[in-house]
């Protein structure tokens, strides 16, 4: 049986990863202002962290500017979102919201005033937004794998430390090693003279020795 290439099971595993957030796109009634609007939601098997960094670098590249907080959500007010609704200025509210691990992420899209899209209005708009709600899974996992290269780049790090507080040990005990053995071959040598000395000094006691005068 032969492999797949890599860039095909890569492909095949994109496309049932896609798939699964495109079933799990729907369409809720929110609450605002005390009023149900209709809104799309869809939830991520990921930590709200790597939800809101995709979003944010989305809304980045969009050029939204600033969010302000209302109602719960973050609004971005009359912004032009070509990848949903290229004709028209819109107020985006988007709301993040994690539960065991998993983030479910609400947008609703207005013209202002109230005017809240929906899938019976606007269907192209509405439609175009579930198509980046299924394609911010990509973003999500480049968050997460991001987030974990750095992680390990951490551990790489302190294993480099380790590794080079390690060589300097054995470099300074090498260098302690070395005027040890130079300071025993300097023991050796005095070990000998003293010797040396030693014996010197005995032939002298004897030759004294034997010039003492027997009674």
């Amino acid at each position: 049986m032969k492999l797949l290439p890599k860039m095909v099971v890569a492909g095949f595993a994109f496309l049932c990863t896609t798939t699964t957030y495109a079933q799990n796109v729907r369409e809720v009634a929110i609450k605002m202002n005390k009023v149900e609007q209709k809104a799309l939601a869809a939830d991520y098997p990921y930590a709200k962290g790597f939800v809101t960094q995709a979003l944010d670098e989305k809304f980045n590249l969009a050029k939204f500017g600033k969010s302000k907080r209302k109602s719960g959500f973050d609004l971005y007010s009359g912004v032009s979102w070509m990848e949903v609704a290229p004709a028209d200025k819109l107020d985006v509210y988007v709301k993040t919201e994690e539960r065991k691990g998993n983030t479910t992420v609400s947008i609703l899209l207005s013209r202002g005033y109230d005017n809240f899209l929906t899938s019976t209005t606007d269907a192209t708009q509405i439609e175009n937004l579930k198509t980046f709600l299924v394609g911010l899974s990509t973003g999500i996992q480049a968050a997460e794998l991001q987030k974990k290269i750095e992680d390990q780049m951490k551990v790489v790090k302190a294993a480099e430390d380790k590794t080079a507080s390690v060589v300097k040990d054995y470099e300074s005990l090498k260098s302690q090693k070395e005027k040890i053995e130079k300071s025993m071959e300097q023991n050796l040598e005095a070990q000998k003279k003293a010797n040396s000395d030693v014996d010197a000094a005995k032939a002298v006691l004897e030759q004294l020795k034997s010039q003492l005068v027997k009674p």
